[in-house]
Formats: C-alpha cells, structure tokens, sequence
C-alpha cells in the first residue's frame, strides 16, 4: 500500500523516447502477433539497462501508468520486471511488493488463460523466495514457494517444466530450513520431473523452459549436501549441475534469473571440486561462474562476492596468497565492509545472507593468521565473521564456523578443514551439509 509503486508516471509519451514508436492503446500480449509494448519495454530493459537500474525503472513506471487499475497480464508482467531490477540491486523490501502486486493483478478467468501467466507467477515466486531466504525469513520463503505452487495449481493441469520450476522452488525453501525429510521427498520428485524434460528440444526452441536453470540449481545442491551419502549423491549433483550449466539463452522474462542459476550451477561444480581438492577445476569452473555473473551485471555487483571468496579459497590452497588476499579485499569493497568500524558493519545492511558475509570473514581470518605479522588485522576479520554467524539464526546455532569452514591453523595443516557449506548463489546465502541421510 505504502510502495514508491503507488505513484506510477502518467505520461506514456515517456516510453516513445526509448522505442521509437507512439504508445498504443489497449496492451495485450500475443504470442502470435508482434510484440506488444510491454514486450518491447521488457526486451528493452533486459538489453540496454545492464546495471542502470534506475534507468530500468523509469521504463517500467511508464508502462505501469497504463494501467491505474493494477489488473492484467501486462500490468503483473511489468510489476514482475520491476522486481526483477529490484532483486538485482538487492532492494529486498521493494522487490517483494512488487512481486505481491504482481501477483495479485493475476486473477479473472481471462488472466488464467493466457499463457504468460504461469511464467509470471513462477518469476514472482522466485523472487520472494530469493528475497525471503538472503534476508533469513525461512518461514516466509516456504509459505511463498508453497503459495506459489497453489496458485500454478489453480491454472490447471501443469506442464512438466512448470511442474518442475514449482518442485525447484519448494526444495530450496526446505533445504534453506533444514526440513531435510520434506526435502528429500520434493528432491525425488524433482529429480522425476526434471527427467522428462526434452533438454534438447528446448535447447531448440532458444531457451530452456522457464525456471528449469533454477531448479537444476536446487536440485544439484540439494545432493551436494548430503555428505553422508556416498559417491551416489555427488554424482546425482554433478548430474543436475551439467545441465543447470548448459548455454541455453533465455527468451523468457527470467532471463536474468536463467542467467544466474547457470552460474550458481558452475559454482555448485566448483564446490564439489573442493570438496576432492581438484583446485584447477575448481579454478576453471569459478572462472566460468564469474563470465556468467558479469554478464547480467556489473564486476562490482554484490552476486559476484561468493564466487571470488571461494576463488580466493583456491589461491590461498593452492600457493597464491598474494592473489587470495586480493581477492578478499575487492569482496570487502563491493560489500563495503571495514573491519576498523565495528559499530557500523555489526548493523549495516547486506545484499547477502550473513552466513555468505560470515564464510568470506572467516576465510579472510584464516589468511591473515598463517601469515606474518597480521595477526592484528586477522583479529578484527574474527570478529566480523563471529559477528555476522551469529545472525544466521538455525545454521549459526547448531555449528560453530570452525566446524563449517575449518579452524584458524586450517590453511597451515594443523587444523581440520570444516564440514564446509553449499553455496547458492541464486540464494545469495550459504546451505548447511548434512551426514545422516542419503536421497
């Protein structure tokens, strides 16, 4: 009620100025015909507002004045793009009303029968889950993803991709919970549905069905997780982490969304390359997670900070030091963290889940303390990372962060090196592993 979303622009001339053409009036998408204004508003902002967020908006406010009875397909396609550019810029509380609205302008028999808005419904659900989880909200991301299921539910009978980008969702909303039966259960029949997928034929039509990257994602570190289970598990997430990674280039409204699960699915390779110590593949697969990444953004956009700090992992265990310390500064930066102003980073707001600010504190602390004369500088690190693992709620409280990442002396051999943590970058926070139970 109270959004900045309320007071939409009322001039629709605006929109003449970026496509070149009159604003028609009467909007309505067809698959069929040529692309209507919110196509082209959507098609203009995913190729010319690459980090211009604000630019992006003022496109997308355009278009939602059209519409002063926030109702229609068109009108929750461009709510659900403005929260696409919100989520990029890590504004969570935006993002999540603009995806409600959008969501609610999806009702009448006329809305559930044209066929983007099941994609529409599914972008939504991805952002409230993605918004919910990086700020620790576990309850709300499940009821979202739950919600999100009905209302897919209502449209009729789901295809099989639609099925499965609902399933990818549920899983990851139980196994950011730690709700590890409901879990193992959605990650079966995931796994089911996700099979009969015809990658190839879509691969063919120029894009995946929509939201399959994401649920590959989940679906490759829920396996990754569950360290208890043998050679099995790692091979079923090397499985959905190939395919989360194949160069499919989305035409959907997730494009961005698409874009970064792929990426997620390459740093879910790397962390298995980790986990055996194979630190060039690592290295290649981070580097591929990076391309990606800096491909939908910018090089200082905060969704890059998981991968440079495991990249930073790397070089510090394979003898480059010097390039590891590097890399922990340019995350420091991005994230504006500085270790000599305790009373405004233990407050300050993140774009991240703290267990992602905590493990890049920490590894940091880890570098420092196996060098010389840093002990100083890698006490501060310490504190930094104990002070964002307490804000991790569940996970910080049943391990410790020696536990997760390794104690101190880690990088010297004279400490064990952790049970280590699943990075999910679509999340933007960290997966606790488990030992006692297989899929």
């Amino acid at each position: 009620e109270n959004s900045r979303y309320d007071m939409l622009h009322k001039a629709p001339n605006l929109l003449s100025r970026f496509l070149g053409a009159p604003f028609p009036n009467g909007i309505r998408h067809s698959s069929s015909a040529p692309p209507s204004v919110t196509d082209q508003m959507i098609q203009y902002v995913n190729r010319e507002c690459k980090g211009r967020h604000d630019q992006a908006i003022d496109v997308l406010r355009s278009g939602l004045g059209m519409f002063p009875e926030k109702q229609g397909i068109d009108f929750a396609r461009l709510m659900a793009m403005t929260a696409s550019i919100e989520t990029d810029r890590s504004n969570w509380g935006e993002a999540l009303s603009c995806s409600q609205l959008a969501t609610s302008a999806l009702t009448g028999a006329h809305v559930s029968a044209d066929p983007m808005t099941a994609p529409t419904l599914l972008n939504c659900g991805s952002m409230m889950l993605r918004g919910f989880l990086a700020q620790g909200q576990d309850a709300e991301a499940k009821a979202a993803a739950d919600s999100t299921a009905e209302a897919l539910a209502g449209l009729g009978p789901p295809s099989g991709a639609t099925r499965a980008a609902s399933l990818g969702l549920r899983l990851a909303s139980r196994h950011a919970a730690g709700d590890w039966e409901p879990a193992s259960k959605l990650a079966e029949q995931l796994a089911d549905a996700s099979s009969q997928q015809s990658l190839s034929t879509a691969q063919q039509r120029g894009g995946p069905p929509l939201g399959l990257p994401q649920s590959f994602a989940a679906l490759g570190q829920w396996h990754a997780a569950q360290r208890g289970a043998g050679p099995e598990a790692e091979a079923e997430a090397q499985a959905a982490f190939s395919q989360g990674v194949q160069p499919w280039h989305s035409v959907s409204l997730k494009g961005m969304e698409d874009a970064e699960a792929r990426a997620a699915c390459f740093v879910g390779q790397a962390g298995l390359a980790i986990r055996a110590s194979q630190w060039e593949q690592a290295e290649e697969c981070l580097g591929q997670a990076l391309q990606v990444a800096e491909g939908i953004s910018t090089d200082t956009h905060p969704r890059v900070v998981p991968i440079l700090t495991q990249l930073g992992y790397v070089y510090s265990r394979s003898a480059r030091v010097t390039f590891a310390e590097g890399l922990y500064r340019e995350c420091a930066k991005i994230l504006k963290l500085d270790v000599s102003r305790s009373t405004t980073w233990s407050l300050q707001p993140s774009p991240l889940h703290p267990n992602l600010v905590a493990m890049l504190a920490w590894r940091f602390h880890q570098l420092l303390a196996v060098m010389p004369n840093r002990g100083n500088e890698a006490s501060s690190w310490e504190q930094l990372a104990q002070a964002m693992w307490a804000k991790t709620g569940a996970y910080g409280s049943e391990d410790s962060l020696s536990t997760t990442f390794g104690g101190a002396k880690h990088l010297s051999g004279q400490d064990h090196a952790g049970a280590g943590t699943v990075v999910a970058l679509q999340l933007r926070r960290g997966l606790s592993v488990h030992f006692g139970m297989g899929v």
